[in-house]
């Protein structure tokens, strides 16, 4: 009984040896998982603060964008009454400038209409003043 017992110890001994190893073992993967586990929670933590920040700059620059696009928009329409207000300036100006024309053309014909009165009263009064010498030569002519 002795052998037997000392026999069942030195199983025991045997067997209680790779249990302490496995049960380390197994101790070691509980914390190793553990740490990956540590390690997925703060990749997750640091995806969702990237995922924010990437999220926060796309709306920031999309604000941007939409702010540039108003800017553009209100300089074009600017743009577009100062060229309203040119173009109707210059309207204007083409209409007194064709005014101005139309007066300086009618005073021209008004001068050339009293040009040509002047000729034809000084015509008359040349015409006038040679049937008078031709009835004055006539009339001595008959005196005769």
């Amino acid at each position: 009984m002795y052998v037997r017992n000392v026999t069942l110890m030195m199983a025991g001994l045997l067997w209680a040896g790779p249990m302490q190893a496995w049960a380390s073992t197994d101790e070691e993967n509980m914390k190793a998982m553990e740490a990956a586990a540590e390690r997925v929670k703060a990749s997750a933590a640091e995806f969702r603060t990237e995922l924010q920040r990437i999220r926060a700059e796309r709306a920031r620059t999309q604000a941007q964008h939409g702010e540039e696009r108003r800017r553009e928009a209100a300089e074009r329409a600017a743009q577009d009454r100062k060229d309203a207000i040119a173009l109707a300036a210059a309207q204007k100006e083409s209409e007194q400038k064709a005014r101005e024309l139309k007066a300086a053309q009618e005073k021209a014909r008004r001068e050339a209409l009293q040009r040509a009165e002047r000729a034809e009263q000084q015509r008359q009064a040349v015409l006038a003043m040679q049937r008078e010498m031709e009835d004055m030569i006539l009339g001595s002519q008959a005196r005769r």
